[in-house]
Protein backbone atom coordinates (compact mmCIF):
# COMPACT_ATOMS: atom_id res chain seq x y z
CA UNK A 1 0.00 0.00 0.00
CA UNK A 2 2.86 2.39 0.86
CA UNK A 3 4.44 1.74 -2.52
CA UNK A 4 1.34 2.87 -4.37
CA UNK A 5 1.14 5.88 -2.04
CA UNK A 6 4.71 6.86 -2.97
CA UNK A 7 3.94 6.55 -6.67
CA UNK A 8 0.93 8.82 -6.24
CA UNK A 9 3.03 11.34 -4.31
CA UNK A 10 5.58 11.42 -7.09
CA UNK A 11 2.90 12.05 -9.66
CA UNK A 12 1.43 14.85 -7.55
CA UNK A 13 4.79 16.43 -6.87
CA UNK A 14 5.77 16.53 -10.54
CA UNK A 15 2.68 16.90 -12.65
CA UNK A 16 -0.02 17.41 -10.00
CA UNK A 17 -2.55 15.91 -12.39
CA UNK A 18 -2.28 13.66 -15.42
CA UNK A 19 -5.96 13.88 -16.35
CA UNK A 20 -8.47 11.11 -16.64
CA UNK A 21 -7.28 9.15 -19.68
CA UNK A 22 -5.16 9.25 -22.83
CA UNK A 23 -6.37 11.69 -25.46
CA UNK A 24 -4.21 13.38 -28.07
CA UNK A 25 -0.91 11.77 -29.05
CA UNK A 26 0.89 15.11 -28.86
CA UNK A 27 -0.44 15.63 -25.31
CA UNK A 28 1.24 12.46 -24.13
CA UNK A 29 4.41 13.15 -26.05
CA UNK A 30 4.67 16.49 -24.23
CA UNK A 31 3.91 14.77 -20.94
CA UNK A 32 6.65 12.18 -21.44
CA UNK A 33 9.20 14.88 -22.21
CA UNK A 34 8.67 16.27 -18.72
CA UNK A 35 9.76 12.99 -17.19
CA UNK A 36 13.08 13.35 -18.99
CA UNK A 37 13.97 16.50 -17.07
CA UNK A 38 16.71 16.24 -14.44
CA UNK A 39 14.61 17.95 -11.80
CA UNK A 40 11.55 20.16 -11.30
CA UNK A 41 9.66 22.18 -8.74
CA UNK A 42 5.92 22.59 -8.55
CA UNK A 43 3.28 24.70 -6.84
CA UNK A 44 -0.37 23.85 -6.41
CA UNK A 45 -3.22 25.97 -5.03
CA UNK A 46 -6.45 24.12 -4.23
CA UNK A 47 -9.75 25.48 -2.95
CA UNK A 48 -12.03 22.77 -1.59
CA UNK A 49 -15.64 23.49 -0.60
CA UNK A 50 -18.02 20.81 0.67
CA UNK A 51 -21.62 21.79 1.28
CA UNK A 52 -24.05 19.57 3.19
CA UNK A 53 -27.57 20.28 4.49
CA UNK A 54 -26.39 21.08 8.00
CA UNK A 55 -22.75 22.04 7.57
CA UNK A 56 -20.11 23.27 5.20
CA UNK A 57 -16.35 22.79 4.96
CA UNK A 58 -13.99 25.20 3.22
CA UNK A 59 -10.27 24.59 2.87
CA UNK A 60 -7.43 26.38 1.12
CA UNK A 61 -4.55 24.03 0.30
CA UNK A 62 -1.13 25.11 -0.88
CA UNK A 63 1.50 22.61 -1.90
CA UNK A 64 5.12 23.07 -2.86
CA UNK A 65 7.25 20.25 -4.25
CA UNK A 66 10.71 19.68 -5.62
CA UNK A 67 11.77 16.47 -7.31
CA UNK A 68 15.10 15.05 -8.46
CA UNK A 69 14.07 12.63 -11.18
CA UNK A 70 17.23 10.63 -11.72
CA UNK A 71 17.68 9.55 -8.10
CA UNK A 72 13.96 9.55 -7.34
CA UNK A 73 14.16 11.99 -4.43
CA UNK A 74 11.34 14.43 -3.73
CA UNK A 75 10.31 16.94 -1.08
CA UNK A 76 6.67 17.95 -0.56
CA UNK A 77 5.24 20.56 1.79
CA UNK A 78 1.48 20.98 2.23
CA UNK A 79 -0.32 23.82 4.03
CA UNK A 80 -4.03 23.30 4.78
CA UNK A 81 -6.12 26.18 6.12
CA UNK A 82 -9.61 25.65 7.50
CA UNK A 83 -11.34 28.85 6.34
CA UNK A 84 -13.92 28.52 9.15
CA UNK A 85 -11.08 28.67 11.67
CA UNK A 86 -12.28 25.59 13.55
CA UNK A 87 -9.24 23.40 12.93
CA UNK A 88 -5.52 24.03 13.25
CA UNK A 89 -3.84 21.68 10.81
CA UNK A 90 -0.04 21.41 11.07
CA UNK A 91 2.12 21.78 7.98
CA UNK A 92 2.65 18.40 6.35
CA UNK A 93 6.26 17.83 5.31
CA UNK A 94 7.44 14.70 3.56
CA UNK A 95 10.26 13.29 1.49
CA UNK A 96 10.48 10.24 -0.73
CA UNK A 97 13.65 8.41 -1.67
CA UNK A 98 13.06 5.39 -3.86
CA UNK A 99 10.43 3.39 -2.00
CA UNK A 100 11.16 4.98 1.40
CA UNK A 101 8.70 7.56 2.73
CA UNK A 102 9.70 10.29 5.22
CA UNK A 103 6.79 11.88 7.11
CA UNK A 104 7.13 14.95 9.35
CA UNK A 105 6.63 14.12 13.01
CA UNK A 106 4.22 17.06 13.60
CA UNK A 107 1.74 15.65 11.08
CA UNK A 108 2.16 12.09 12.40
CA UNK A 109 1.49 13.23 15.99
CA UNK A 110 -1.59 15.19 14.92
CA UNK A 111 -2.95 12.16 13.02
CA UNK A 112 -2.35 9.73 15.88
CA UNK A 113 -3.83 12.15 18.41
CA UNK A 114 -6.98 12.43 16.29
CA UNK A 115 -7.17 8.63 16.31
CA UNK A 116 -6.87 8.51 20.09
CA UNK A 117 -3.38 7.03 20.12
CA UNK A 118 -1.67 9.63 22.30
CA UNK A 119 -0.13 6.97 24.53
CA UNK A 120 1.51 5.34 21.50
CA UNK A 121 3.39 8.51 20.57
CA UNK A 122 7.05 8.48 21.56
CA UNK A 123 8.82 10.19 18.70
CA UNK A 124 11.75 12.45 19.50
CA UNK A 125 13.03 12.68 15.94
CA UNK A 126 11.89 15.23 13.34
CA UNK A 127 10.76 12.64 10.77
CA UNK A 128 9.40 9.12 10.68
CA UNK A 129 10.82 6.97 7.88
CA UNK A 130 8.57 4.17 6.64
CA UNK A 131 11.07 1.67 5.27
CA UNK A 132 10.18 -0.75 2.53
CA UNK A 133 10.63 -4.27 3.89
CA UNK A 134 10.71 -5.98 0.49
CA UNK A 135 14.24 -5.85 -0.93
CA UNK A 136 12.95 -7.05 -4.30
CA UNK A 137 11.13 -3.76 -4.89
CA UNK A 138 13.29 -1.27 -6.74
CA UNK A 139 11.90 2.22 -7.26
CA UNK A 140 13.78 4.09 -9.95
CA UNK A 141 13.26 6.74 -12.61
CA UNK A 142 12.25 4.16 -15.19
CA UNK A 143 9.05 3.29 -13.35
CA UNK A 144 7.61 6.75 -14.13
CA UNK A 145 8.27 6.35 -17.83
CA UNK A 146 6.83 2.83 -17.70
CA UNK A 147 3.75 4.06 -15.88
CA UNK A 148 3.13 6.84 -18.39
CA UNK A 149 3.63 4.38 -21.25
CA UNK A 150 1.08 2.06 -19.64
CA UNK A 151 -1.47 4.90 -19.34
CA UNK A 152 -0.80 6.03 -22.89
CA UNK A 153 -1.45 2.54 -24.21
CA UNK A 154 -4.81 2.19 -22.49
CA UNK A 155 -7.66 1.71 -24.93
CA UNK A 156 -10.82 2.57 -23.00
CA UNK A 157 -13.08 2.83 -26.02
CA UNK A 158 -14.21 6.34 -25.03
CA UNK A 159 -13.76 9.55 -26.98
CA UNK A 160 -12.99 12.25 -24.43
CA UNK A 161 -13.19 15.20 -26.78
CA UNK A 162 -9.92 16.84 -25.74
CA UNK A 163 -9.16 19.84 -27.98
CA UNK A 164 -5.79 21.41 -28.84
CA UNK A 165 -4.93 24.96 -29.83
CA UNK A 166 -1.21 25.69 -30.16
CA UNK A 167 0.25 24.28 -26.93
CA UNK A 168 -3.00 24.44 -24.93
CA UNK A 169 -5.17 21.36 -24.32
CA UNK A 170 -8.75 21.57 -23.04
CA UNK A 171 -10.82 18.73 -21.63
CA UNK A 172 -14.37 18.88 -20.27
CA UNK A 173 -16.33 15.90 -18.93
CA UNK A 174 -19.98 15.91 -17.89
CA UNK A 175 -21.39 13.64 -15.18
CA UNK A 176 -22.25 10.80 -17.58
CA UNK A 177 -18.77 10.85 -19.10
CA UNK A 178 -17.16 10.81 -15.63
CA UNK A 179 -19.03 7.63 -14.68
CA UNK A 180 -18.42 5.99 -18.07
CA UNK A 181 -14.73 6.78 -17.74
CA UNK A 182 -14.43 5.41 -14.20
CA UNK A 183 -16.26 2.28 -15.30
CA UNK A 184 -13.91 1.82 -18.26
CA UNK A 185 -10.87 2.38 -16.05
CA UNK A 186 -11.93 -0.24 -13.51
CA UNK A 187 -12.70 -2.85 -16.14
CA UNK A 188 -9.46 -2.13 -18.01
CA UNK A 189 -7.31 -2.48 -14.90
CA UNK A 190 -9.04 -5.67 -13.84
CA UNK A 191 -8.37 -7.14 -17.28
CA UNK A 192 -4.80 -5.88 -17.61
CA UNK A 193 -3.21 -6.18 -14.17
CA UNK A 194 -0.50 -8.40 -15.62
CA UNK A 195 0.57 -5.51 -17.93
CA UNK A 196 1.24 -3.06 -15.11
CA UNK A 197 4.88 -1.89 -14.94
CA UNK A 198 7.12 -4.05 -12.77
CA UNK A 199 7.09 -2.78 -9.21
CA UNK A 200 3.60 -1.25 -9.27
CA UNK A 201 1.76 -4.40 -8.24
CA UNK A 202 2.81 -5.90 -4.87
CA UNK A 203 3.29 -9.70 -5.13
CA UNK A 204 0.62 -10.31 -2.50
CA UNK A 205 -1.92 -8.42 -4.64
CA UNK A 206 -1.37 -10.46 -7.79
CA UNK A 207 -4.44 -12.40 -8.90
CA UNK A 208 -4.81 -15.70 -10.67
CA UNK A 209 -6.88 -15.83 -13.84
CA UNK A 210 -9.69 -17.51 -11.88
CA UNK A 211 -9.62 -14.77 -9.20
CA UNK A 212 -9.62 -12.10 -11.91
CA UNK A 213 -12.71 -13.60 -13.55
CA UNK A 214 -14.47 -13.83 -10.19
CA UNK A 215 -13.72 -10.17 -9.53
CA UNK A 216 -15.03 -9.18 -12.96
CA UNK A 217 -18.19 -11.23 -12.45
CA UNK A 218 -18.74 -9.57 -9.08
CA UNK A 219 -18.27 -6.12 -10.59
CA UNK A 220 -20.63 -6.84 -13.49
CA UNK A 221 -23.23 -8.32 -11.14
CA UNK A 222 -23.24 -5.84 -8.27
CA UNK A 223 -21.62 -2.59 -9.45
CA UNK A 224 -22.20 -2.15 -13.18
CA UNK A 225 -26.04 -2.32 -12.94
CA UNK A 226 -25.97 0.61 -10.50
CA UNK A 227 -24.05 2.99 -12.78
CA UNK A 228 -27.11 4.50 -14.47
CA UNK A 229 -28.54 5.29 -11.04
CA UNK A 230 -25.24 6.91 -10.06
CA UNK A 231 -25.35 9.03 -13.22
CA UNK A 232 -28.76 10.31 -12.21
CA UNK A 233 -27.56 10.88 -8.66
CA UNK A 234 -24.68 13.15 -9.73
CA UNK A 235 -26.39 14.80 -12.72
CA UNK A 236 -24.96 18.28 -13.17
CA UNK A 237 -21.46 17.31 -12.01
CA UNK A 238 -18.48 18.01 -14.25
CA UNK A 239 -14.70 18.02 -14.58
CA UNK A 240 -12.78 20.60 -16.59
CA UNK A 241 -9.07 20.88 -17.30
CA UNK A 242 -6.91 23.32 -19.27
CA UNK A 243 -3.27 22.32 -19.71
CA UNK A 244 -0.49 24.45 -21.19
CA UNK A 245 2.95 23.09 -22.11
CA UNK A 246 5.86 25.50 -22.46
CA UNK A 247 9.43 24.56 -23.20
CA UNK A 248 10.50 24.45 -19.56
CA UNK A 249 7.21 24.56 -17.69
CA UNK A 250 3.80 22.96 -17.37
CA UNK A 251 0.63 24.76 -16.21
CA UNK A 252 -2.84 23.51 -15.44
CA UNK A 253 -6.18 24.78 -14.20
CA UNK A 254 -8.76 22.17 -13.26
CA UNK A 255 -12.10 21.95 -11.48
CA UNK A 256 -14.01 18.94 -10.19
CA UNK A 257 -17.61 19.70 -9.22
CA UNK A 258 -19.77 16.90 -7.79
CA UNK A 259 -23.37 17.56 -6.87
CA UNK A 260 -25.80 15.09 -5.28
CA UNK A 261 -29.12 15.36 -3.40
CA UNK A 262 -27.10 15.00 -0.15
CA UNK A 263 -24.69 17.83 -0.85
CA UNK A 264 -21.97 18.98 -3.20
CA UNK A 265 -18.22 19.30 -3.50
CA UNK A 266 -16.28 21.84 -5.54
CA UNK A 267 -12.51 21.54 -5.92
CA UNK A 268 -10.63 24.12 -7.98
CA UNK A 269 -6.92 23.70 -8.63
CA UNK A 270 -4.19 25.83 -10.22
CA UNK A 271 -0.82 24.16 -10.61
CA UNK A 272 2.53 24.68 -12.27
CA UNK A 273 5.72 22.66 -12.66
CA UNK A 274 8.99 24.28 -13.73
CA UNK A 275 12.11 22.62 -15.05
CA UNK A 276 15.27 22.75 -12.91
CA UNK A 277 18.77 22.06 -14.16
CA UNK A 278 19.53 20.33 -10.87
CA UNK A 279 18.19 19.77 -7.37
CA UNK A 280 20.04 19.41 -4.09
CA UNK A 281 17.44 17.86 -1.80
CA UNK A 282 18.99 16.89 1.54
CA UNK A 283 17.22 14.00 3.23
CA UNK A 284 16.58 14.45 6.98
CA UNK A 285 19.05 12.93 9.41
CA UNK A 286 16.89 13.14 12.55
CA UNK A 287 14.66 10.16 11.77
CA UNK A 288 12.81 7.34 13.50
CA UNK A 289 12.75 4.24 11.30
CA UNK A 290 9.75 1.92 11.27
CA UNK A 291 8.84 -0.82 8.83
CA UNK A 292 5.90 -0.70 6.46
CA UNK A 293 4.21 -3.44 8.51
CA UNK A 294 4.65 -1.51 11.78
CA UNK A 295 3.26 1.65 10.22
CA UNK A 296 0.25 -0.23 8.82
CA UNK A 297 -0.46 -1.86 12.20
CA UNK A 298 -0.30 1.51 13.96
CA UNK A 299 -2.73 3.14 11.55
CA UNK A 300 -5.11 0.17 11.66
CA UNK A 301 -5.07 0.27 15.46
CA UNK A 302 -6.07 3.89 15.25
CA UNK A 303 -8.92 3.15 12.85
CA UNK A 304 -10.11 0.33 15.12
CA UNK A 305 -10.00 2.51 18.20
CA UNK A 306 -11.61 5.49 16.49
CA UNK A 307 -14.48 3.25 15.41
CA UNK A 308 -15.22 2.42 19.06
CA UNK A 309 -17.33 5.54 19.59
CA UNK A 310 -20.55 5.84 21.53
CA UNK A 311 -23.79 7.54 20.62
CA UNK A 312 -24.34 10.48 22.97
CA UNK A 313 -27.51 12.07 21.63
CA UNK A 314 -29.90 12.31 18.67
CA UNK A 315 -31.66 15.61 17.91
CA UNK A 316 -34.36 16.15 15.30
CA UNK A 317 -35.02 19.45 13.53
CA UNK A 318 -37.71 20.40 16.04
CA UNK A 319 -35.26 20.12 18.93
CA UNK A 320 -36.59 16.84 20.30
CA UNK A 321 -33.76 14.67 21.57
CA UNK A 322 -33.03 11.22 22.93
CA UNK A 323 -29.86 10.17 24.74
CA UNK A 324 -28.71 6.91 26.37
CA UNK A 325 -28.34 7.15 30.18
CA UNK A 326 -27.24 4.16 32.26
CA UNK A 327 -28.84 1.61 30.00
CA UNK A 328 -32.05 3.62 29.62
CA UNK A 329 -33.14 6.37 27.20
CA UNK A 330 -33.76 9.95 28.23
CA UNK A 331 -36.11 12.05 26.10
CA UNK A 332 -36.50 15.79 26.08
CA UNK A 333 -36.60 18.98 24.04
CA UNK A 334 -34.07 21.75 23.55
CA UNK A 335 -34.09 25.02 21.65
CA UNK A 336 -32.71 24.39 18.15
CA UNK A 337 -32.20 27.27 15.72
CA UNK A 338 -31.57 26.77 12.01
CA UNK A 339 -29.69 29.65 10.44
CA UNK A 340 -28.10 29.70 6.96
CA UNK A 341 -28.04 25.93 6.80
CA UNK A 342 -26.43 25.54 10.24
CA UNK A 343 -27.93 24.26 13.50
CA UNK A 344 -27.38 26.18 16.73
CA UNK A 345 -28.28 25.32 20.33
CA UNK A 346 -27.81 27.27 23.54
CA UNK A 347 -24.67 26.68 25.56
CA UNK A 348 -26.87 25.84 28.54
CA UNK A 349 -28.64 23.06 26.60
CA UNK A 350 -25.36 21.72 25.24
CA UNK A 351 -23.85 21.59 28.74
CA UNK A 352 -26.84 19.64 30.12
CA UNK A 353 -27.14 17.37 27.11
CA UNK A 354 -23.47 16.38 26.90
CA UNK A 355 -22.14 17.16 30.39
CA UNK A 356 -19.46 19.59 29.26
CA UNK A 357 -18.35 23.03 30.49
CA UNK A 358 -18.04 26.12 28.32
CA UNK A 359 -16.35 29.47 28.83
CA UNK A 360 -18.47 32.20 30.35
CA UNK A 361 -20.01 34.72 28.00
CA UNK A 362 -20.92 32.33 25.20
CA UNK A 363 -24.66 31.98 24.67
CA UNK A 364 -25.18 29.87 21.55
CA UNK A 365 -23.17 27.19 19.81
CA UNK A 366 -23.01 25.89 16.25
CA UNK A 367 -23.36 22.13 16.69
CA UNK A 368 -20.35 21.47 14.46
CA UNK A 369 -18.20 23.32 17.03
CA UNK A 370 -18.74 20.40 19.42
CA UNK A 371 -16.04 18.61 17.42
CA UNK A 372 -13.57 20.92 19.20
CA UNK A 373 -14.62 19.17 22.43
CA UNK A 374 -14.00 15.65 21.16
CA UNK A 375 -17.46 14.90 19.75
CA UNK A 376 -18.35 13.68 16.26
CA UNK A 377 -21.34 15.31 14.55
CA UNK A 378 -23.18 13.33 11.87
CA UNK A 379 -26.12 14.53 9.79
CA UNK A 380 -28.49 11.65 9.09
CA UNK A 381 -30.24 12.82 5.94
CA UNK A 382 -32.45 9.77 5.70
CA UNK A 383 -34.17 10.55 9.02
CA UNK A 384 -33.50 14.33 9.12
CA UNK A 385 -31.72 14.23 12.44
CA UNK A 386 -28.39 15.16 14.01
CA UNK A 387 -26.41 12.38 15.68
CA UNK A 388 -23.70 13.16 18.22
CA UNK A 389 -20.99 10.58 19.01
CA UNK A 390 -17.92 10.46 21.22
Amino acid sequence: MKKMFIIMLLIISMLTMVGFAPAETSYWESMKEIYEWNAMEGEVDIELVIEMPDSSLHYQIQMYSQTELKEMISYIEIEIEDMAGLQEIPTIKMYTHGSDLYLGTDAIVALLTTMGLEEDIDIQEEYVVVKNSDDSIQMNANILQDMLQFIEGMDLGIELGMTKEDNTYTLTLDSDKIIDLLDAYIVYFMNNMDKLPAGMMPPEAEMTEEEKQQALEGYNTFIAPQLEMVKALIAGSYYSQVTVFDEDAYYEEAELFITTPMGQMDMEMISSSTRLTSSDIQLPTSVKVITEEEFGELIMRGFTRSSEIELKAIIDLQGNYVKPVNGDVEEGKIELELKEGKSYITVEDAAKLLDITFEEGQESLWLRELENYGFHIHWNGEHNRIEIYQ
